[in-house]
Formats: C-alpha cells, sequence, structure tokens
C-alpha cells in the first residue's frame, strides 16, 4: 500500500495518483483529516470523521470508475474519473474496502 496522510484538505490526489502510476502493484489510500483505517487481515475499516479515498493501482478500467458515496463530512470531493485508469472509491467511515479482491464489500445484511 501507499499511504498518504491529510489527503483532501492538501488536495493530495494528483500525487497519489502519480505514486500509484509508478508502483501499479500497489493500492494508494489517501487518508483524510480526523480519519484512520484499521487494517485486519487483507480488509481495512474508516473509521473517524472523514474521507479515504482509494486508487487501485493493481486494477485498471477503461474508463475509469469512481464509486461515488454520500459524503462523510470530508473536506472536499472525491477525485474525478479520467478516460482511463485505476479504479478508485471514495469511502465514508464504518466502509471497508477488501484489498485481495479490490472492492468495497456489500454491505450483509443484519438477521432479525
Amino acid at each position: 500500500m501507499i499511504v498518504d496522510q491529510h489527503f483532501l484538505k492538501r488536495l493530495r490526489t494528483d500525487r497519489l495518483r502519480r505514486a500509484v502510476a509508478e508502483f501499479p502493484e500497489l493500492v494508494g489510500v489517501g487518508i483524510d483529516e480526523s480519519t484512520a483505517v484499521i487494517v485486519s487481515g487483507r480488509t481495512f475499516e474508516v473509521v473517524g470523521h472523514g474521507d479515504v479515498i482509494v486508487i487501485d493501482g493493481r486494477v485498471s478500467e477503461a474508463p475509469a470508475k469512481t464509486i461515488k458515496v454520500a459524503s462523510g463530512g470530508g473536506d472536499g470531493p472525491p477525485p474525478p474519473p479520467s478516460s482511463v485508469g485505476p479504479k478508485t472509491a471514495a469511502l465514508n467511515p464504518g466502509m471497508m474496502y477488501d484489498l485481495d479482491r479490490g472492492v468495497v464489500p456489500e454491505p450483509i445484511a443484519e438477521k432479525r
């Protein structure tokens, strides 16, 4: 993984995109202010008050796709999609990312 902090507040999307382009076998994770990721095995969960942007260099899509989620208190919008490039996801607190599959897992319905 490539981790960048103070991500949205300091507008570091291009910097992380360049790092992932140089090392496409890695997953870029941009972490906002007052936010963290808790890694457990091969998944991580977003905790705190801001958002996390994932730029997954291992999965190239044409056109690139942004998984858009409701705003969760971040300091700016997720990066815009480009015409070709790695998969990008914007994660809010409580959301998870599966590093093996390169996806945001679907929520599991609670049993009643």
